[in-house]
């Protein structure tokens, strides 16, 4: 008998499911917050909420399925059962993921059929049509709260950091939404984790995948002028969790160095935008929170002459001082966003000059006449909803009011 959906929802992923079904004459019915139909009639008769995943765990709606005893899965987990065969490589970590996931992809692609998606932006439901040896799917912690069988043959976790704490309510829901990709992995399974992170070391004794560590301190030294844009000790971690892999299943070095000589970064992630004798600007619209902020910092903790940092975006209640070690070759930062006095709580404390502006194009006029050399970082730190509908759309505003002040 054929289970009744409502899918909770129409983000891009829910979209591609109600496309899916509708070809599969699959039962499937959709709502919206602020929908006008009667949510209460259609969550009694659906047997299954496919919720997107973004929406908060605490809505109407799904108090009233979960008294209902209504089973709650997301996108992610209704792919497994769903989906075509082919092993599924699934990657998560707080920052990283789209990088390792795309490098991973132009790797293995050159021995075995892979397809990737997810939280990179391609829904898994425009994918499950087709035909793969390997789907690298990049799951976020909203996409893995939404799971219950879900069981990939191989996770990879890069690192983790507080995230996303107003969707999970706290530091330990987000770390056990994380942990869910490895709640039905067996002992056929792999789990490729950061061994530098105490948590991610702690979760590999207790898996019952084979546990396989990796660490940026093991990188050959060969690997690290293959690509001269993959700058910084975060990429260095990038680079070993994807040689871990390509090593497991056995692409020949000269294969997965080839790829990493070819890779491009993710747009808008540490993009070098314009480089003149004078200025280096850097767009990194990608960093959506404090410790993807951090970690740019840090790759330019040693250049000459010190950094300028823009920063700031939407207000969430995110923690900024885990930047304090990292502002010290920082020589002034520029705050636009809602969340700007957060930020400014921590430049205070550390005697970090600053200056709040509203208007990107005066912050960039003020930098220009101010300044006669420096690396910009645009670098927010912070989500993109206070002003714009994501970071590729902040990014893509960045790099255009750059070109008009500096004229490149």
């Amino acid at each position: 008998m054929n289970r009744k959906y409502l899918l909770y929802g129409m983000g891009l992923a829910n979209q591609a499911v109600f496309r899916f079904m509708q070809k599969r004459g699959i039962p499937a019915k959709v709502y919206s917050d602020g929908d006008k139909s009667d949510f209460e009639n259609l969550v009694e008769e659906a047997d299954i909420i496919v919720k997107s995943p973004g929406i908060f765990p605490d809505t109407p709606l799904l108090q009233l399925a979960k008294k209902l005893g209504k089973e709650i899965i997301g996108d992610l987990e209704l792919f497994y059962r769903l989906k075509p065969p082919g092993k599924i490589i699934c990657v998560t970590g707080t920052n990283g993921k789209t990088t390792v996931c795309r490098l991973l992809s132009e790797i293995l692609q050159t021995k075995y059929r892979v397809l990737l998606g997810g939280n990179i932006g391609i829904p898994l439901f425009e994918l499950a049509e087709e035909a793969a040896d390997f789907w690298i799917i990049e799951a976020s912690s909203y996409m893995l709260s939404d799971t219950l069988l879900f069981r990939p043959n191989i996770a990879i976790v890069l690192n983790l950091f507080p995230n996303h704490l107003d969707h999970h309510g706290n530091v330990e829901g987000y770390y056990q939404a994380k942990k869910k990709i490895l709640f039905n992995m067996t002992e056929e399974d792999f789990f490729i984790y950061n061994s530098s992170d105490f948590l991610l070391s702690a979760w590999a004794s207790e898996t019952k995948a084979k546990a396989v560590p990796f660490s940026k301190t093991e990188i050959p030294e060969s690997f690290l002028s293959i690509n001269p844009s993959l700058i910084g000790q975060h990429n260095k971690a990038n680079l070993q969790a994807v040689i871990t892999l390509a090593k497991l299943l056995n692409i020949p070095e000269d294969s997965f160095k080839t790829a990493v000589q070819k890779f491009s970064l993710p747009l808008y992630r540490l993009e070098k935008v314009w480089e003149s004798n004078d200025f280096i600007i850097y767009n990194d619209s990608k960093a959506t929170n404090p410790w993807a902020a951090k970690v740019a910092l840090e790759t330019f903790s040693v250049v000459s002459p010190p950094t300028i940092w823009i920063a700031g975006g939407k207000k969430r209640g995110d923690d900024f001082g885990c930047l304090k070690e990292t502002l010290k070759n920082v020589q002034r930062v520029y705050l636009w966003g809602e969340n700007a006095e957060e930020v400014a709580s921590v430049l205070r404390k550390q005697k970090i000059p600053y200056c709040i502006n509203s208007d990107l194009e005066q912050i960039l006029k003020e930098i220009q006449r101010e300044f006669t050399r420096g690396v910009i970082l645009f670098s927010p730190g912070a989500q993109s909803f206070d002003r714009f509908s994501s970071f590729e759309e902040r990014g893509a505003y960045f790099n255009k009011i750059a070109k008009q002040i500096f004229n490149f």
